[in-house]
């Protein structure tokens, strides 16, 4: 399947799939443009920049690949255990969750042992992790909790435990709401602040993914392969 899709421009698009490549595709015409080759699967893509693509595998490594020339010019082990997600924190950091922890790198330096915080208190695989709107972190996991967490601390600073079944994904509204997507087949969405769930949608079948569009609507999909 594939795990991760990402918006180069208003006309590529570059996907990454659990068959070890990244892809890039003209959105327009659907056009297979080109294809990097990795040795696992890969589970996330973000940008750093232009010229510059981020990817973490279940090789418990980061990547660091060169948009130009198509070659993975760093692999760094990270966790010891599977990568599930990254995302940048302030231009200067990355985030990485594996395992059971969650660590923060310079983004300049993702060297293995050479983290700058790790955060832990998950008591299964972190599968997912996001930033509030005021720079909070929060993460999802096996264990069926999400964590808040204050980055620049280390504290974790709430934990929310309604959820019955892994937490599958995060996202957060435009309102600052953070919502949490599960294999209970539960949609949830929370007041950060109190750590209050103030309401709940039932999927018709465990939750995988989601995203809010640029209209504040919320799309999800299930194990059923809905959307």
């Amino acid at each position: 399947p594939i795990q991760c899709v990402l918006f180069r421009n208003k006309d590529e698009i570059i996907t990454s799939s659990n068959d070890d490549t990244i892809k890039f595709w003209n959105l327009r015409t659907c056009e297979l443009l080109r294809t990097f080759k990795f040795n696992s699967p890969i589970m996330k893509l973000i940008l750093k920049n232009e010229n510059e693509l981020l990817s973490c595998s279940n090789s418990c490594s980061i990547q660091l690949w060169d948009l130009n020339t198509g070659k993975c010019r760093k692999n760094s082990r990270a966790h010891p255990d599977l990568v599930y997600s990254i995302l940048i924190y302030k231009e200067i950091y990355l985030i990485s969750c594996g395992g059971l922890e969650i660590k923060l790198w310079d983004i300049e330096n993702i060297e293995r042992d050479k983290q700058l915080k790790t955060l832990t208190g998950h008591e299964s695989f972190v599968k997912t992790i996001t930033l509030t709107k005021d720079n909070l972190l929060a993460s999802g996991s096996r264990d069926c909790s999400v964590r808040i967490w204050n980055v620049d601390t280390g504290e974790c600073l709430k934990v929310l435990t309604d959820h019955k079944d892994f937490v599958q994904c995060l996202e957060v509204s435009r309102d600052n709401e953070l919502i949490s997507g599960s294999s209970d087949q539960k949609i949830k969405i929370w007041d950060i602040k109190s750590g209050l769930c103030i309401k709940e949608f039932i999927h018709e079948n465990g939750v995988t993914a989601m995203k809010i569009d640029k209209n504040g609507v919320l799309i999800s999909t299930g194990w059923n392969r809905k959307v």
